[in-house]
């Protein structure tokens, strides 16, 4: 019995020898040592950064090499949701940390403290791990998480803050393969609307190329770890887009968050069942969506459209599922207040517009149809070109209906604002064309547009202008 218990103290005091030893390299290692391998590019209105090594390591090269563009996007964020929500930033933080730090797995939370590293060895203080969670998260917790305390905290916030808008879903979207495109490979095209007062953030595209799982080429907001809900291409074959489904209700603050659903499912499966089973697990119900998914190795797509309790898929190796923000499964519309009836809201205007402008084409979709696609301005509802809140290139700043159902007044300063495209071919090359801006060229000018619209005078001290650049590409370091 000694010798057992002596035995063991050996293998014990062997193996913290071992751990002691890692624990010390890991607070030793040096600015350079974690910077190794990292890099940064702003060209045409974006910016490029790679990223790669260990979950600690990938959030510090995050965080350095866009500290100050983080610390200006969460400024206006802070900014943007005490006016719609009426909660200062201090509600965000502790509705993060008591939901996700239960739940949020280690990988990820390492990554988030070495990003606060980074912000701070960029020479930016006071921003924290925590300020990263609820930034990640902003989305579930402002637009769904919020709406579901108790009735009287619903009811002072609409009486404070009675245009405070549901989540504005924005986006327009296609994946297309078969023989609807051009030579039978996947087409995948997509456009992001929001705000502008906070879009002009959404610019960072993220080479991410982590110690275990497959490479990740996506974009969003400085500071996220998941790329922003909209535009993947990972090395295991996998591409993916999504468009919001427009005003869903329902909230589990047990479950995991979006952003820790979708960079899992990015970085770990390499087919479209896998990656199904990722989404599905554990769903929250924030940011509600029509996942549209190929596999380049297959030359299959799907649609997976995702609510809380119910999800619906479409699976094929011919045709096309457009997304333009609103559900087709009847089931996941139950999860919705949204008309279904509205032939002049957005989301059925812009899907009515985006299947007859693929159908136009089917048999000649490419790259080049799907820029075009980015840039069209045909109104389904007033059957005539005109750019507004109802064409795929979306302009709500010069729609005088606005955008009822996001909450958006006339004229709001809102719209799509950037585009990306790519086809199996490219993404086999972890490649992709982008473009800053409106799809057409247009250039939204902050100062001239609060001349003619001074209701949005509120927005003066964030609003910037959006330039309109070429189309560019980007594609994963070859290392």
């Amino acid at each position: 019995m000694f010798l057992r218990k002596k035995e063991t103290w050996v293998v014990f005091l062997l193996a913290m020898l071992l751990v002691i030893p890692s624990v010390a390299q890991e607070k030793a290692r040096t600015h350079k040592d974690l910077m190794s391998g990292a890099s940064r590019e702003d060209r045409d209105g974006w910016i490029y950064i790679h990223i790669e090594g260990d979950p600690y390591q990938l959030g510090y090269q995050s965080g350095f090499l866009n500290a100050k563009e983080i610390k200006e996007a969460l400024d206006t964020m802070k900014y943007y949701l005490k006016h719609a929500t009426g909660k200062d930033w201090g509600f965000f933080r502790q509705a993060a940390k008591d939901q996700w730090d239960p739940i949020m797995p280690e990988e990820y939370k390492k990554e988030f403290e070495g990003m606060a590293a980074g912000i701070k060895a960029g020479k930016v203080d006071g921003i924290d791990a925590l300020d990263l969670w609820a930034w990640n998260g902003w989305i579930d917790l402002a637009w769904y998480y919020l709406p579901t305390l108790d009735e009287k905290q619903v009811a002072e916030l609409k009486k404070m803050f009675p245009k405070s808008h549901p989540p504005a879903p924005g986006c327009s979207a296609f994946i297309a393969t078969g023989t609807a495109t051009i030579d039978g490979r996947i087409v995948m095209s997509h456009s992001l609307w929001y705000d502008y007062i906070f879009c002009s953030h959404w610019n960072v595209w993220m080479d991410i190329k982590p110690e275990k799982g497959y490479r990740i080429l996506t974009y969003g907001f400085p500071g996220w770890i998941y790329g922003g809900t909209d535009f993947w291409l990972n090395s295991g074959g996998l591409m993916v887009t999504e468009t919001t489904i427009s005003q869903f209700e329902g909230y589990d603050p047990k479950a995991l968050p979006n952003f820790i659903r979708i960079r899992k499912a990015v970085q770990y499966a390499d087919n479209i069942d896998d990656w199904i089973k990722i989404m599905t697990t554990s769903v929250n119900g924030a940011y509600a969506n029509d996942w549209l998914v190929g596999d380049y190795k297959t030359g299959e797509i799907a649609r997976l459209e995702l609510g809380l309790k119910n999800f619906h898929v479409w699976r094929t190796f011919d045709g096309f599922y457009v997304g333009s923000n609103w559900a087709l499964s009847p089931e996941v519309r139950k999860e919705t207040a949204f008309d279904y009836n509205n032939f002049n809201s957005t989301a059925i205007s812009r899907y009515t517009r985006g299947v007859k402008f693929l159908e136009s084409h089917y048999g000649k979709i490419d790259v080049d149809i799907a820029k075009k696609f980015q840039s069209d301005h045909y109104d389904s509802s007033k059957f005539k070109y005109e750019p507004d809140a109802n064409t795929l290139c979306g302009h709500a700043e010069l729609d005088p209906r606005g955008l009822p159902e996001w909450g958006w007044d006339a004229y709001y300063p809102g719209g799509s604002i950037c585009a990306e495209v790519t086809d199996s071919d490219l993404a086999k090359k972890m490649k992709v064309w982008a473009k800053w801006g409106h799809g057409c060229d247009y250039d939204f000018i902050a100062k001239e547009f609060l001349e003619k619209h001074p209701e949005y005078k509120w927005q003066e001290p964030y609003l910037k202008d959006i330039i309109s650049y070429p189309w560019t590409t980007f594609e994963s370091k070859k290392k």
